[in-house]
């Protein structure tokens, strides 16, 4: 099998996954007396398999038979999904003192792995747990990601357009596997990094191929993902966004007629996309100043926020590019209002914002942004920036006057090290917290481990 993924799908085991997604999570299911991770340790996940649904339940000679050495391979597989190198213990229910240990050893874009000695023991039907603990990495003082980067996607400083190289990203997106998408603004095209995979597959454009038919772009922008997989496109100069169905390279157009106009049944440029639970799409209409939304049964939009033109009062928007909701009530949008430099927070069916975040202008201090692109929101109160033109990502509780540096230069300079963002665009969080920046003129997704 090429993936974890697809050994378990050929498996159907029950599998089920528990990340901790705070800085205190849950302590793993105590069963033996070993050296399982503590509580303290930090983001530990678990991982079931039932061995009934794989195979009937093992004895001591079958243990170093060749499907248990696939469990733990598996085992690998899975933690380097979780993210870099990872130390593991498998678990076989009901033995005393019954473990396997190893350690993988994950590189950019692939895996290697080195494991330690097994142990054979009497093993029973309870399920087989794998307890994996993220790897230690430095933080600074109260900012909770490591603030060196692993390239996931590209290659530093190279563009183009084969299968390992992308030509300025714009965005960033993960699947339920893993799977990293990028959306390769100047290729024409999305490319899928694959957890664990050295090059990307095309799932949607054509390379190099600028067009409006179903299977062309004219510079993709946004990304977004739904709970099942479904791949939203803003296509940008065709004034339209697309849908894909998981593994599938033919667009349907759901919302934009395909030209550029106020209308609210056109879009004139499109950064950010959102879909809810049922299936609205929420879209920046960049350049008619406005917040859309498009519903799953209509032919066209309904304004949501600004369009009253551009400009910096409370009632207007200048150039919206990337949104998010906040997660603690779904009514509120926070919105990166590029040229006003400001992040503007605006309840949905209210007539004016507040601003959150910036509006001192275009600069460089902590109270400044410069031409935002992007703006998440956590359950915590704190916003997380894009902020592109000072190459950094900025950490910024709602309330402040000021942010702090979580990402790049706090000069802000420019730079290509592990440490450095060049224009930073789309920014993302996955299901374990794991930071993912879209660096466009490095060429390159990175990746910033999560950590306490």
């Amino acid at each position: 099998m090429s993936t974890a993924s697809e050994f378990l799908k050929s498996k159907q085991p029950r599998v089920v996954v528990r990340p901790s997604l705070s800085s205190s999570p849950p302590p793993p299911q105590k069963r033996y007396p070993i050296a399982e991770p503590s509580a303290a340790s930090n983001n530990v996940q678990q991982v079931n398999l039932d061995l009934k649904t794989i195979h009937e339940v093992p004895t001591k000679s079958s243990f170093r038979s060749k499907k248990y050495k696939r469990l733990i391979g598996l085992a690998m597989c899975l933690s380097c999904v979780m993210g870099a190198a990872v130390p593991f213990v498998i678990v076989f229910g009901g033995g005393k003192n019954t473990d396997t240990s190893g350690t993988t050893v994950c590189r950019t874009s692939t895996h290697t792995t080195t494991t330690g000695n097994y142990r054979k023991s009497k093993m029973n039907d309870e399920p087989l747990t794998f307890y994996f603990t993220s790897p230690a990495v430095t933080c600074t003082s109260m900012i909770s990601w490591n603030s060196t980067g692993i390239t996931v996607a590209g290659v530093t400083g190279s563009s183009g357009a084969t299968s390992t190289l992308i030509n300025y990203p714009k965005d960033v997106a993960v699947d339920s596997y893993m799977a990293v998408y990028v959306s390769d603004s100047d290729n024409a095209r999305i490319q899928r990094w694959s957890a664990g995979a050295t090059m990307a597959d095309t799932v949607a454009g054509t390379t190099g191929s600028v067009g409006s038919s179903s299977t062309e772009f004219a510079e993709p922008r946004a990304t977004f993902i739904d709970s099942n997989n479904t791949l939203y496109v803003a296509d940008f100069f065709n004034y339209r966004i697309q849908k894909f169905s998981y593994n599938s390279t033919i667009g349907v157009t759901v919302a934009g007629v395909g030209t550029s106009g106020s209308a609210y049944n056109q879009i004139n440029g499109c950064y950010g996309v959102y879909v809810d639970g049922n299936g609205a799409i929420y879209y920046s209409d960049y350049n008619n100043h406005r917040i859309m939304r498009w519903d799953a049964t209509s032919s066209t939009g309904v304004l949501v926020v600004g369009g009253n033109g551009a400009g910096s009062a409370l009632n207007q928007l200048s150039g919206p590019q990337k949104f998010d909701f906040d997660p603690n009530n779904s009514s509120i949008l926070y919105i990166a209002d590029q040229n006003n430099h400001r992040i503007q927070m605006w309840a949905l069916g209210g007539t004016t914002g507040r601003t959150v975040a910036g509006g001192n202008g275009f600069g460089n201090a902590l109270n400044q942004l410069a031409y935002p692109w992007d703006v998440l929101a956590d359950v915590q109160g704190y916003l997380y920036i894009s902020d592109t033109y000072n190459h950094r990502i900025l950490q910024w509780l709602i309330g402040a006057s000021s942010g702090v540096v979580l990402i790049g230069s706090s000069s802000p300079t420019a730079g290509s090290g592990a440490a450095d963002l060049n224009y930073p665009n789309g920014i993302l969080f996955d299901s374990y917290r794991n930071l993912y920046v879209a660096d466009s003129n490095n060429f390159r997704i990175q990746k910033y481990l999560f950590c306490t």
